[in-house]
């Protein structure tokens, strides 16, 4: 009887000491979710700052933009005192015709001419000398200046040899005017000997009939050699 006694006592005991521990117990797990709470406000999550981030952005970019400063015009550049600018022709437009005063100022200076006399008589055309005939009359000279040849004794003693050349003019009437030295031999004996004979063969010699009616000149050449025959 006893034994249950002390039991009961210990049981009761041990109850009280138990629910005083409970309260202080219990306020030191209030204090520490307290503590928590408050850290966890105080220092936010990554999450909870780019939220604010973002927010802080959009709130800048929806600010409204400062309105334009109106500039006021002056006098000088009103819409009315600007310069107008020309109209661009067409792409295919034909080129500006040239003024008259250009064409003016390009034109070459007229010549001046004397003044036409009309209905005078037109002198005709005289025609050049007839290349045939004065072939002919050559050859006919050269047969002749065979019969007048002379080659001078002196000159042949001498051994002087050499080639003259002469012009000859004959006149209309197909007779000799006179005779000129071109190129002399070298020799005076021997120039004076060729200027005599072809005179002299001019004398006996009849121009052609298409030679006639003008003057002309004719070119001879006559060579001297001491080893011609006489």
């Amino acid at each position: 009887m006893s034994l249950r006694t002390n039991n009961v006592g210990k049981q009761s005991f041990y109850l009280v000491d138990a629910r005083r521990l409970i309260l202080p117990l219990g306020a030191s797990l209030m204090l520490h979710a307290f503590i928590l709470w408050s850290g966890r406000e105080l220092s936010p999550t990554p999450g909870a700052s780019a939220a604010r981030q973002h927010n802080l952005r959009a709130s800048m970019q929806q600010t409204p933009a400062a309105a334009p400063t109106e500039i006021p015009l002056s006098p000088a550049s009103s819409f009315e005192n600007a310069p107008r600018r020309a109209p661009e022709k067409p792409v295919n437009a034909p080129p500006d015709k040239p003024r008259a005063s250009d064409e003016i100022a390009k034109s070459p200076p007229e010549r001046e001419y004397g003044e036409v006399q009309p209905n005078l008589p037109i002198e005709p055309v005289r025609n050049s000398i007839d290349l045939a005939g004065l072939r002919q009359y050559h050859l006919a000279l050269g047969r002749k200046a065979q019969q007048f040849r002379r080659y001078p004794e002196e000159a042949r003693s001498a051994g002087s040899r050499g080639r003259v050349t002469m012009r000859l003019v004959v006149s209309e009437t197909g007779s000799p005017l006179g005779i000129s030295l071109l190129g002399s031999s070298g020799f005076p004996v021997l120039d004076r000997a060729a200027l005599e004979m072809m005179l002299l063969s001019a004398s006996h010699t009849e121009v052609p009939e298409s030679l006639r009616g003008r003057s002309f000149n004719i070119d001879l050449a006559i060579d001297y050699n001491p080893d011609d025959a006489p």
